[in-house]
Order: structure tokens, then sequence, then C-alpha cells
């Protein structure tokens, strides 16, 4: 088996275009099909990343408290437009409690910032989500 390191991919014609073989034949945009953000939320007031209330995230900045369970991404590099894809879940840690709740929007998206709030969702909610699309 031949191993590859590198540190930097670049494209040759442009830096963005780097293409893999995602099948027997199918080729596919590297960049495209990466995650360009992603947040596991620990639901406290107000609401932080898992494991440290800091670092446990990708292309999260920070996490605004839209109000009772309503969420605020903000992206530390932003998205080239609005039409991004968002997927989700959360849970309530309680063990009493079970069932998954709907990630739902609440505002229109945007470059900068994602809202959402959890439907159905009780109090001590974990919520985990990832978006992927351009970046700007």
């Amino acid at each position: 088996m031949s191993e590859i390191k590198v540190d930097n991919l670049t494209g040759k014609t442009t830096a963005k275009t780097v293409t893999v073989t995602v099948g027997a034949t199918a080729t596919q945009s590297l960049e495209v099909g990466l995650i360009k953000a992603w947040v596991s939320i620990d639901d406290t007031n107000p609401p932080i990343k898992r494991n440290s209330g800091v670092g446990d995230s990708l292309n999260i900045s920070s996490i605004g408290d839209g109000g009772a369970l309503q969420f605020n991404l903000n992206f530390a590099n932003f998205f080239s437009n609005d039409t991004y894809a968002f997927a989700g879940c959360s849970g309530n840690r309680d063990i009493t409690t079970t069932g998954n709740r709907s990630l739902v929007n609440y505002a229109t998206p945007t470059t900068s910032v994602k809202r959402f709030y959890c439907s159905g969702g009780g109090s001590d909610e974990d919520v985990s989500c990832m978006l992927t699309g351009d970046l700007a």
C-alpha cells in the first residue's frame, strides 16, 4: 500500500480544484465533499460547546442563546451564500426522557450565522449538528 504525507493539497489548475475518485469510475471535488462546520452543544445557560466550552467544534466562533432551546451558530469563516446544508439531532441527557428532537430553522440562514431551535425539546439537551456548502 502506498502512502502520501503532505501538509497542503492545492489543485493544479486552480487552488480549490482537487478531484478524488469515489467509486470505480466516479469522481468528486474534494472541497465540495468536506464538512465546513460542526459543533456539539451543551444546552446550559448560556449554551456552550461540549468538552471545554471553547474548542470542540469546527468553524464555529461562538454560540448565541436565541431563547429557550434556540441557538445561533456564529461562523469563524463565512459561507459564500445562504444555501448551505444543515443537519443535526438533539436528545435529552436525562435517561428517563426518551426520544430525539428535530432541529428546525427559526430564521432565514445567513452567510455568517445559522439560527435553529429544538422542536419538542426540554431542558438539559445535547445538540449536535454539521454544515456543508461553499465557504467564502
